[in-house]
């Protein structure tokens, strides 16, 4: 199954609890191109503000997104 996590407008951080998990982002207009990532768990991805990702887990998978905070 893919989940589709939408673009925010601040940096996320997706952290893999337990499984194997296929992230790829959507390339922008004003930016890179698409990028792919494999994470194993206790892996971190930062994603920055303003790009989509898809996520696929191969298998059960358990991750949580956390919000970057904001600069004082």
């Amino acid at each position: 199954r893919t989940l589709h996590l939408p673009a925010t407008r601040i940096a996320r951080w997706l952290r893999l609890r337990e499984g194997q998990l296929w992230i790829t982002a959507d390339g922008r207009a004003d930016g890179p191109p698409p990028e792919d990532w494999w994470l194993t768990p206790g892996q971190s991805l930062r994603v920055p503000a303003g790009t989509p990702v898809l996520a696929e887990s191969w298998g059960a998978a358990s991750f949580e997104m956390l919000e970057e905070p904001a600069a004082a």
